[in-house]
């Protein structure tokens, strides 16, 4: 399901929001997103490849000095989140990413509208401020890829379904909630920026591989 150009520049709204699509060069010196103005410019050109029934879900931008703004007034960058170059976690997302066909393009965006790297102090309330995005991309049926177990409860608290274990998935927890009028899958796997720090980089390739093969599955 792709997009439109008019749900595109509904969603430059929303701080958080941006797509898994990066340029060839990502994280390297004088890549395009080494100038997080021209990142919107970038996605704008490969609309094409932008998907609306799949969305990568964090819980909120870090404070990482590389996505801080010299001048705290100035609105942050249209489409900037998840995509600071010298951000070893977004690197390493962008390297996994990239060559899944399902979760390539995908929609991407935090819960919360916070920029703060201790996800303790970080509370949810309600995910209206997703559901808004979520609107504008006009599916009613959606697979969230949830990055980390508090982002998944979130979800897990609107239904008193449990999650169960995927098939071959490396612990990959899943599950389905019908929610106004919306039907979500839900996907729990491990931060990126956690497999990065504590070394677990291949068993977040694994989750992601079997979500993406989950996802294709379910369009067949």
């Amino acid at each position: 399901m792709t997009i439109s150009i008019e749900q595109f520049n509904s969603l430059l709204a929303f701080e958080t929001a941006s797509w898994a699509l990066w340029s060839d060069g990502f994280n390297k010196d004088g890549c395009t997103e080494s100038n997080q103005e021209a990142i919107e410019g970038f996605l704008r050109k490969h609309i094409a490849e932008l998907k609306g029934n799949v969305a990568l879900l964090g819980l909120n931008r870090s404070s990482n000095k590389n996505k801080k703004l010299d001048n705290p007034d100035k609105p942050y960058p249209h489409c900037a989140n998840f995509h600071g170059k010298g951000h070893a976690g977004d690197g390493f997302l962008s390297n996994t990413i990239s060559h899944l066909d399902a979760l390539h393009g995908a929609f991407m965006t935090d819960l919360s509208l916070d920029i703060e790297s201790d996800s303790n102090k970080i509370k949810i309330e309600s995910i209206e401020h997703l559901q808004r995005q979520l609107d504008i991309l006009g599916s009613c049926s959606i697979h969230i890829v949830c990055f980390g177990q508090k982002v998944f409860s979130t979800f897990q608290i609107l239904t008193n379904e449990q999650p169960i274990i995927m098939q071959a998935s490396d612990n990959v927890l899943t599950h389905t909630i019908n929610f106004h009028e919306r039907t979500y899958h839900c996907y729990k796997a491990i931060h990126y920026s956690y497999a990065v720090r504590y070394n677990h980089q291949n068993r977040f390739i694994k989750q992601m591989e079997a979500v993406n093969i989950a996802i294709k599955q379910s369009a067949a």
